[in-house]
């Protein structure tokens, strides 16, 4: 199916994106992800599932708009309930739970307004170094609280929702946070392109390695430098990039190629992207010596413990 440009610049901050997914043929499938898995409000994406509905025949989308529907109910606060307010806090490494911000609410817009008080400390900021997370607690019918949904928020929007209850109506996990996207993209080996799942992690940049048949969730390889200061190859639909501090959503969204000067630590993608010359064998061969020199198998899971840039630049010889 062909999607309009004007519903995915709803979804995609990357130019780039947007024009190369408005030429290409989608599945509904990858259609719903792309929607699902957007960092916009849950709103958003219903009004975005209904605007598709109206264009098709056999129902696939409008299903999709009554799941988010059903989920903007469960916001709705009933007698004995309330919110638990949770703030993580990049503090340069990772998130941590900000005790001083631990607060119940019994409104949405108490809590909204806690907020919005948080973020004014923020303001020179483009994207808040916040990580919001409303718990809805109720009466369990036996004395005790349960915690049946835990709603996250980007900005002051509810995005993604989690739910822990048995209901046959909802799907456990329709809308939640999940940084797995497999959407083709319009980029080539030896291009060096930004990163940016702020405020998940810092902006950061790779170098494409392999685009391969651009179909596979795994055919977009790239090199880039971890928090440890070595350089890692991984796969970018499935945020392998950036180093995973909280997955929240796909680099895919605001993915742009690169123009302009890297900072320091990250130049030597430059030589990378020079050695490559857009030709893939040469990209695909350095991935494969990368891998066999850098991932040792463990008992139970791969390690990755990446190049130094001695190392990466004696590979380029």
């Amino acid at each position: 199916m062909k999607v309009h440009d004007s519903i995915l610049k709803e979804l995609f901050s990357s130019s780039e994106m947007v024009s190369y997914l408005a030429s290409q043929s989608l599945e509904q499938w990858q259609v719903e992800y792309a929607i699902m898995r957007a960092p916009v409000s849950l709103e958003r994406k219903r009004d975005l599932f209904l605007s598709l509905g109206k264009e098709e025949d056999t129902p696939f989308f409008v299903p999709k708009a009554q799941n988010i529907q059903r989920l903007l109910y469960e916001t709705q606060l009933k007698q004995g309930e309330f919110l638990y307010l949770k703030c993580y806090e990049d503090n340069g490494e990772h998130f941590v739970l900000d005790e001083n911000k631990l607060k119940p609410f019994l409104t949405w817009d108490r809590l909204f307004g806690c907020i919005r008080e948080y973020l004014e400390d923020e303001k020179g900021e483009e994207i808040s170094p916040y990580l919001f997370h409303a718990e809805r607690w109720s009466p369990d019918g036996k004395g005790e609280l349960k915690n049946d949904y835990d709603f996250h928020i980007l900005g002051t929007e509810i995005c993604y929702a989690d739910y822990y209850g048995s209901s046959r109506h909802l799907e456990k996990y329709y809308c939640s946070m999940n940084p797995d996207l497999n959407l083709p993209v319009p980029f080539h080996a030896g291009d060096i392109v930004t990163i940016d799942c702020r405020p998940a992690a810092p902006v950061s940049h790779v170098v494409i390695l392999e685009v391969g048949d651009n179909r596979d969730c795994c055919c977009l390889q790239a090199l880039g430098r971890g928090e440890d200061g070595r350089w890692t190859i991984g796969a970018v639909k499935h945020a392998d990039f950036p180093p995973r501090r909280w997955p929240i959503f796909s680099p895919l969204y605001r993915i742009t190629t690169f123009c302009g000067q890297l900072p320091e630590e990250e130049r030597l993608l430059e030589t990378v992207s020079r050695y490559i010359e857009g030709n893939e064998k040469k990209g695909a061969a350095l991935w494969e010596a990368i891998y066999r020199f850098t991932v040792q198998r463990g008992c139970y899971r791969w390690h990755n413990k990446g190049l130094s840039n001695r190392q990466l630049r004696k590979m380029l010889k």
